[in-house]
Formats: structure tokens, sequence, C-alpha cells
């Protein structure tokens, strides 16, 4: 993220109206990671949040003001996608849980949803079950034909009796095992969070190191060495 001294706002005068601009992307990327990095930092367990928060004060700081708005502008996109991919596996298991209807009529001229999985008593119809079974076609029913809750009726009366709770139903399991697999975590991610906890305290030892042996050992800049600490 770091675009160099000589880039733009590197280290230069910032006229004052482009650094208030500056700061209000600063205080917009931030809003949401600076108590993350707060709680990180009180448990000694840094993270991402607080290192990009350490990158962006430190950026501001040394007046590097562009790079610190890029940097907060970019950590703040990146969770925002997080955030939406999320959103979007819990939108998709809200509009499975609407497939069940919360009543059902025992009989209607008009095409209703199975409320509960079942077996056809009487009658005869055809069912859109692409919601559960992906069929494109509606499928006929008759006597002895088992029916899935969240499946349409079609033209026909079916008499079904029920064989399954709201929470045995096959849409149930479905939801069940949708939710699951948002909470169980892939083996990638687990490795991800195992590096983590080794790489982000390196991370900081290493910036600690660049920042203050070139000055203490070799009499360099010290505005010089924090930049690239910061980098």
């Amino acid at each position: 993220a770091a675009l160099g001294r000589e880039g733009m706002g590197g280290g230069h005068a910032v006229p004052l109206a482009a650094r208030l601009v500056y700061v209000v992307a600063v205080l917009a990327g931030l809003v949401t990671v600076a108590p993350k990095a707060w709680l990180a930092l009180r448990r000694f367990r840094p993270d991402m949040n607080l290192l990009m928060t350490i990158a962006v004060c430190g950026a501001i700081v040394i007046g590097e003001w562009f790079e610190a708005a890029t940097v907060a502008f970019l950590f703040a996109f990146s969770l925002a996608l997080e955030a939406w991919s999320v959103g979007r596996a819990r939108r998709a298991i809200a509009k499975l849980l609407d497939l069940a209807p919360p009543t059902a009529r025992l009989v209607a001229p008009e095409g209703e949803r199975i409320p509960l999985d079942g077996r056809v008593l009487a009658g005869r119809s055809t069912l859109n079950q692409a919601p559960i079974t992906g069929e494109s076609r509606p499928v006929e029913k008759q006597p002895g034909d088992d029916v899935f809750a969240g499946t349409i009726n079609g033209a026909g009366a079916l008499e079904v009796e029920t064989t399954a709770a709201a929470e045995a139903t096959m849409l149930a399991k479905i939801l069940r095992l949708v939710e699951e697999a948002q909470a169980r975590r892939s083996p990638s991610e687990r490795w991800v969070d195992r590096f983590a906890a080794i790489y982000t305290p390196l991370v900081f030892v290493t910036a600690l190191l660049v920042a203050l042996l070139p000055p203490l050992l070799a009499g360099a800049s010290w505005g010089d060495w924090g930049y690239r600490a910061l980098v």
C-alpha cells in the first residue's frame, strides 16, 4: 500500500482542504477497525486490524496523508466485501426459510406451497419441486407419493397426510446443512489462523527492528527508517 515518499502527498506540504478530505477518508475507513484494534492491543493479541491502524496512524504522523487515506480505504473496502459475501449467504438462508408457509388450508383451488413433508392420500396434481430438488419440470403426484415442504402445488387438489414435524422436513434438513456449512471453517481458514498467530507478531518485531536499529547503530535518519518500518 505504500506509494513511496516521492508519491502523492509523500512528505510534502499538504493543503488544508486536501488534509481535511484525507482525515474524513481515514475516519471512514477506521470507524469499525479501530475498536477491534484497541481490543487486540488490550489482549496482547496483535491482528490485522491493529497492524492497519498503526500503519495509518504512523503515516499521518510522518505527513503521508494520501497513503494513510489509501490504506484505510483499501482495508475498509476488503472488510465491506467480506461482510457482503457473508450477508449474501445469510440472505440465501432467509429465502429458504420463506419457502415453508406458516399455515396450510385443507382445500384450496389455487396453487399453494406444501407446508410439511407428507404422503398423498387422495387427489392428483402436479408439484413444482424446483425449490427443493432442482427439477425444472412439475412432477405429477398421486395417492401414495411423497411430497416435500416448500414445493408448490399446481392445478389439482391434494389430500396430504403429514409425515414429519416442521423441524424434521427435507427443507429443515437443507437449512441445517447450509447453516453448518457456513459455521464450519475450512482447513485453509484454520491454517491461515495458525499462520497469522506467528506472522503478525513477527511483522511487529521486524518493523520495530527496522525502525530502531539503523538509527541507533549507524546514525541513519529516524524519519526514513520509520517510514520503511511502516511499509
